[in-house]
């Protein structure tokens, strides 16, 4: 487990892309890494900066992960997310994966972060019932042509 002191792991195009070479000298104070999973910390946790200024790319976290695929590091993520770890995401420009920051910002990134995943349920939600919609209809259809 990463203890508070010690600086998660970051790469230089992280640091350059989110705050120039002086973030790269200066390391990043985002990094105090503590976790809600308490002393289980997960693998990718482990590597993930705090605050989404800090983000790690997707396709930068599977080469640090040794992950196969991006599905392969989605699914480890999602494993650690069940057992409680806070790993936060953004996609496009500048997104990837993220602890949330301390203080204020990291109740922004909680926030917008339930934000999203809200719109995806949504979106989810009516996929869904129109599915079932044309599953029940298709039903329907067979009960009627196997009648006569």
């Amino acid at each position: 487990m990463r203890e508070n002191k010690k600086e998660a792991p970051i790469s230089e195009a992280t640091l350059k892309g989110a705050e120039g070479e002086d973030a790269l000298q200066a390391g990043n104070p985002q990094t105090q890494n503590t976790t809600a999973t308490g002393n289980r910390q997960g693998r990718i946790e482990a590597m993930l900066n705090r605050g989404e200024k800090y983000a790690i790319p997707t396709r930068e976290l599977v080469k640090l992960a040794g992950a196969a695929s991006v599905r392969d590091l989605q699914g480890e993520i999602e494993q650690e997310r069940a057992k409680g770890a806070l790993i936060l995401s953004k996609g496009g420009t500048g997104g990837g994966y993220f602890l949330p920051a301390t203080g204020d910002a990291g109740r922004q990134e909680i926030a917008q972060f339930i934000r999203t995943l809200n719109a995806r349920a949504v979106s989810t939600q009516r996929t869904l019932k129109a599915a079932r919609r044309a599953l029940a209809e298709l039903e329907g259809q067979e009960q009627i042509e196997g009648v006569g």
